[in-house]
């Protein structure tokens, strides 16, 4: 064969492939952005809707949680479940304000704040007065959560589950 038909050809298969390479990467890009766009239009519309109506909010929780927080009364009951959605912040202690509100008085009033990060439910800690463990071991501020994880906060129990 000539040389000429065989560079034509590399050249064509290799031109080919950068193109599909670089086809690629812009849809993934445009992808990665179109995906951060929703999620912040997720948050800012679910936090609007919490305000105006408290029980479709909660209805839309249910749909986009990627976590389930069970409070557990003193003798073990379940007392509250609560649903961590998606790119939102769920904010945990004593003061009416919070979504979770605990009555013990070990709790802090703004405790701390669960939320999604790389794929991920992170706890972080507000108040280094009153001390929050997961499975016993006491926190330095933030830690990733896991399905099965046991918080104590005070002397308030909350079990973890995740959902996606």
């Amino acid at each position: 064969m000539n040389e000429k038909i065989i560079a034509g050809i590399i050249g064509g298969i290799a031109g080919g492939t950068i193109s599909l390479i670089s086809s690629y990467i812009l849809a993934k890009v445009k992808m990665k952005h179109e995906i951060k766009i929703w999620n912040t239009d997720f948050a800012v519309n679910y936090s609007k809707l919490l305000i105006e109506n408290p029980d479709a909010a909660a209805q839309l929780a249910r749909q986009f949680a990627i976590g389930l927080l069970i409070v557990r009364d003193s003798e073990g009951k379940t007392a509250s479940k609560h649903f961590i959605p998606y790119q939102c912040k769920v904010s945990v202690g004593r003061k009416e304000d919070n979504d979770i509100v605990l009555v013990d008085e070990t709790v802090s009033r703004d405790h701390g704040v669960f939320f999604y990060r790389g794929n991920k439910v992170m706890f972080q800690e507000f108040s280094p007065l009153n001390e929050t463990t997961v499975n016993g071991n006491s926190i330095k501020k933030l830690c990733h959560l896991k399905s099965g994880d046991t918080l104590i906060l005070g002397k308030t129990i909350l079990e973890f589950e995740e959902l996606k």
